[in-house]
């Protein structure tokens, strides 16, 4: 049996599947109007601008600005997509450094975004975090739990398909050679994902191109060389 890179093994799946997470548009905040209401929008947008421009001269007060965002976010009246938003971006709170308590901070939204009437884009992303956390919490169990739970909501809001399902094909591929430790389940998801971007009639090529330069960075951290992954890739495609 190969045995992973160190590189490999440390590299944990929040950050893998931070590369495969669904960015969500911004749009107006769903319920009852009122000071928390505007008060959530308002401090969303703001921390929203701070965090993703890293000005350093608008990080001061950084945490008490989001203390003030998951304060106003919280509040019953705000509706549960916007407080997931608010949740993705307070999660850098430092009291969330450790990661159970992140997971458990996560799934308290995950609980609720599920009471809505169909899946979101913000239940997905919020899942593939906790999955993230949990595994880097050393719950590998739960972690694999949430890790499938994502195949699915990626399944039912994208299709079977899509690149989006291609794309978490990878990140439980990634799971299973990190923490599950069975690389022939991990090379099997993989090439399923390849499979799906090459027949998919709505990929693009940025999408193809996408979904095999991170399958070909998986497959070198499980140890094939360059012919037996240009032989493993023609395969799946057909190419020649």
């Amino acid at each position: 049996m190969v045995i992973l890179s160190k590189r490999l093994r440390l590299r944990s799946l929040m950050f893998c599947l931070a590369i495969l997470s669904i960015s969500t548009p911004g749009a107006p905040i769903l319920g009852a109007s009122g000071s928390s209401v505007t008060k959530c929008e308002r401090l969303l947008g703001e921390a929203k601008r701070i965090t993703e421009r890293y000005v350093r001269s608008e990080q001061e007060g950084l945490w008490e600005r989001l203390r003030s965002l998951r304060e106003a976010c919280n509040a019953p009246e705000v509706n549960a997509k916007f407080r997931a938003k608010a949740a993705l971006i307070y999660r850098i709170l430092p009291e969330y450094s450790e990661m159970l308590p992140r997971a458990a901070m996560l799934e308290s939204i995950e609980e609720e975004l599920e009471t809505l009437s169909a899946p979101t884009a913000e239940l997905l992303e919020i899942v593939e975090l906790k999955a993230g956390s949990l595994e880097v919490g050393g719950k590998v169990g739960e972690a694999a739990e949430a890790v499938e739970k994502s195949l699915r909501l990626r399944e039912a809001l994208y299709g079977e398909d899509s690149t989006e399902f291609a794309l978490g094909l990878l990140g439980s591929a990634r799971f299973q050679a990190m923490s599950a430790s069975d690389r022939e389940r991990a090379l099997s998801l993989a090439d399923e994902g390849i499979a799906i971007a090459f027949r998919s009639p709505i990929a693009t090529e940025e999408d193809r191109r996408k979904v095999l330069a991170l399958a070909e960075d998986l497959f070198k951290e499980l140890g094939l060389t360059a012919a037996e992954i240009r032989d493993r890739v023609s395969a799946v495609t057909g190419a020649s």
